[in-house]
C-alpha cells in the first residue's frame, strides 16, 4: 500500500493532511499508531453510531481491521452488511484507540456465515 491509498482508505487526501498539520486540529489524528495494549493499534475520533470504516471489504481484511485490538470493554462493534463486507461502528464516543470485543466478532461472523 502507498501513503495515498492508506489516506484514501481512511477518507483523507494528502492536501487535507497537510491542512490539518498546519491547523490547530492536528490532534484529530486518525490512523495506526503505537498501542498501549499490544503492538500497534488504530486510533480515531468518532461519535456513537458513526461508521468508522470497513474491517473486511470484499472478503479482504482492511488496514483498519488489522490494527483494531481486543478489549472486554469495546468502543466499536463489527457489523456484517453482506456476505463479504464487515463495517466498524462506534458504540461509544471515541477519542483515541479503537477496541472491539473479539468474542462479539466471532459470534457475529459465525452466526451469519
Amino acid at each position: 500500500m502507498s501513503y495515498e491509498s492508506d489516506l484514501a482508505e481512511i477518507g483523507y487526501t494528502p492536501e487535507q493532511v497537510e491542512q490539518i498539520n498546519k491547523s490547530t486540529e492536528w490532534y484529530k489524528f486518525t490512523g495506526v499508531g503505537k498501542s498501549k495494549v499490544h503492538g500497534k493499534g488504530y486510533f480515531t475520533f468518532a461519535r456513537r453510531g458513526e461508521l468508522i470504516g470497513k474491517a473486511v471489504f470484499g472478503s479482504t481484511r482492511t488496514e483498519i481491521g488489522r490494527y483494531i485490538n481486543h478489549s472486554p470493554e469495546p468502543n466499536v462493534k463489527f457489523v456484517r452488511n453482506d456476505p463479504y463486507d464487515v463495517d466498524i461502528i462506534a458504540i461509544k464516543d471515541i477519542s483515541g484507540e479503537v477496541f472491539v470485543d473479539y468474542r462479539q466478532v466471532f459470534r457475529e461472523i459465525t452466526s451469519k456465515a
